[in-house]
């Protein structure tokens, strides 16, 4: 899929339905490649010129992404945090995953912090409302108040400094009104600062666009390979 413009949907429920039609609308002549495990959910891109693969979207990630000859970019519509999960499938062969909670100094650092109801994870959020879902997120201002942005959150995620922890922080694209998504290297460049930290550190992974985003905290505990 690399000759053309390409773009790998991970998802078809509604936004994944949403992502497919604005970005073949956008860009007509680009390869769409809709993933997931659900025949019922494949079917509601029928209708679009996208290629469809029945398959866990994750599972597809961890065995097809390559560090080159990837899409363009990566559009999770997926009720999971996408990064985080590709991670786990990459460090499996030897290491897990432990999640850890969020330090109380991260909650002081990103905007309207909301606890996931797990362990390590919050939503993050400049809005108090319900932004539309085909905000075309112009860069200064807010397009439901019209008011100057309070800031950028992939960059207050980024910029998150606590003791023992590692930042790693991946930024969403708008790709079209309400479709955001981010080239495979961020995915390998998250992977590569987690292994140069190694086990000794805990993590910090934030995927965000201006507005929203998700933090996720955990530490890495090396498997005993008999």
């Amino acid at each position: 899929m690399n000759s053309r413009l390409s773009f790998w949907i991970i998802g078809a429920g509604r936004f994944g339905r949403i992502a497919a039609a604005r970005l073949t609308k956008k860009h007509p002549g680009a390869a769409v490649l809709v993933v997931d495990r659900q025949r019922g959910a494949l079917g509601q891109v029928a209708d679009l010129p996208v290629q469809t693969v029945q398959e866990d979207g994750i599972e597809f990630l961890a065995r097809n992404l390559k560090v080159k000859d990837g899409p363009a970019c990566l559009v999770p519509a997926v009720p999971v945090h996408l990064a985080l999960e590709w991670l786990k499938k990459k460090l499996a062969p030897d290491y897990e995953v432990i999640k850890v909670p969020v330090p109380e100094a991260a909650l002081r650092l990103v905007p309207n912090p909301l606890p996931a109801g797990e362990t390590g994870k919050l939503f993050a959020s400049y809005a108090t409302f319900v932004c539309p879902d085909n905000c075309p997120e112009p860069e200064k201002i807010c397009t439901v108040t019209g008011r100057p942005r309070q800031g950028l959150l992939y960059r207050d995620f980024r910029e998150i400094k606590v003791d023992g922890f590692v930042t790693v922080g991946l930024r969403s694209l708008q790709l079209a009104p309400g479709v955001g998504g981010y080239p495979p290297e961020s995915l390998w460049a998250a992977l590569e600062k987690v292994l140069a930290a190694g086990q000794e550190k805990n993590f910090l992974l934030g995927t965000a666009c201006f507005c929203h985003g998700v933090l996720d905290s955990f530490r890495l505990r090396r498997k005993q390979h008999k």
